[in-house]
């Protein structure tokens, strides 16, 4: 079982705007680049040094995240994102699509901003999904789904939307009958989407 990561990721130009009173534009677009950065050259270990993933496929409404993505020699898929009224769940379903078309049989969905990831987070969540259907990597909060793994074609439709997504992942996944698990490591759990994830993650560095 060698599956795809799916790294679903807004463009860089305006993003993060939840950390305007902490950031000013272009250090966001350079924060977001390096949150980018990291978790592409995390997966890249396991991809390129142990053939134990199939590829990266970053999905983007942004043609810079593409050119980024490229550039690191992962594939890129661009699709209209957010602002344009398609949510997020929506936007990874068509990733999913993609790669099922492709002959991968099973994918990785991983947030392009978790600046804690690690290889070994990577490894954990690949060897649960070899006893489930499903695997479910919660937020700090435990309220969101910071990375997803499931076999192709899609079980089921993804719930991303606004942080509030693991309970909606988990609720469908009972009533269609499928086997779950969570994988609960740090490196999952921080998302810098606000001032206070971005004031942990500047602590932390101390």
């Amino acid at each position: 079982m060698k599956p795809w990561v799916l790294v679903p990721v807004k463009r860089f130009t305006g993003s993060k705007s939840r950390l305007s009173g902490t950031l000013d534009s272009p250090s966001r677009f350079e924060f977001a680049v390096a949150l980018f950065d990291h978790v592409v050259r995390t997966v890249a270990v396991p991809l390129c040094q142990t053939g134990d993933l199939g590829g990266v496929l970053v999905v983007t409404d942004g043609q810079d995240v593409a050119r980024r993505a490229d550039e690191s020699g992962a594939a890129s898929l661009v699709i209209p994102g957010v602002e344009t009224g398609r949510p997020l769940g929506r936007v990874v379903d068509e990733g999913l699509q993609f790669l099922t078309t492709r002959g991968a049989d099973c994918a990785l969905v991983i947030m392009g901003d978790l600046p804690f990831l690690t290889q070994g987070d990577i490894t954990s969540l690949t060897n649960l999904l070899k006893s489930h259907d499903l695997v479910f990597a919660p937020d700090t909060a435990g309220t969101g789904t910071n990375a997803l793994a499931l076999r192709l074609p899609p079980p089921m439709s993804t719930q991303f939307c606004g942080g509030k997504s693991l309970r909606p992942h988990t609720d469908l996944a009972t009533s269609l009958g499928l086997t779950f698990t969570l994988c609960e490591r740090e490196g999952f759990a921080l998302d810098v989407d606000q001032p206070e994830d971005y004031a942990r993650l500047m602590t932390s560095r101390l």
